[in-house]
């Protein structure tokens, strides 16, 4: 029973390790999407930089210009916020890995426990059915050399 708690535990981590691996893959693609947000934004500033040094007449690309820069750091800051809800995520489940190993481990350590107990307890049965049958065999000389001094 104690390794059969053993095997669910780390059925559990297992199923952790792989939550937590799916989650950092994500995350790692959020980090990437942020990283070609950010690139972008810094184009998309560079280029208002060099509008406004233009004539008044391209002061409408301006314009549009700063929608997009607007719209691309409201995107930023969407991704911003959902790196953070998955490095959050990541935390948990990395929190609750070492938690089911921990568990795990103690388990272990319980179902080692028990085993040596049993061991000592199955010496202790042998040694005193050792001692039974010598005792049996005394009493089966005793009774001969009864026999022997009957007859």
């Amino acid at each position: 029973a104690a390794n059969d708690a053993t095997a669910a535990k780390g059925s559990e981590a297992d199923e952790l390790q792989a939550k937590l691996a799916a989650t950092e893959e994500e995350r790692d693609a959020k980090v990437g999407e942020l990283e070609a947000l950010s690139a972008e934004r810094e184009q998309l500033t560079a280029d208002l930089a060099a509008s406004k040094e233009e004539t008044a007449e391209k002061g409408t690309e301006g314009a549009e210009l700063r929608e997009k820069l607007s719209a691309v750091e409201e995107e930023r800051d969407t991704k911003v916020e959902e790196l953070a809800a998955l490095s959050a995520e990541k935390d948990q489940l990395a929190a609750d890995l070492a938690a089911s190993t921990e568990a795990s481990a103690a388990k272990s350590t319980e179902a080692d426990e028990l085993q040596q107990k049993l061991s000592a307890l199955e010496e202790e049965r042998d040694a005193k059915v050792a001692e039974l049958a010598k005792v049996a065999e005394l009493e089966a000389l005793a009774a001969e050399k009864d026999q022997l001094l009957a007859d």
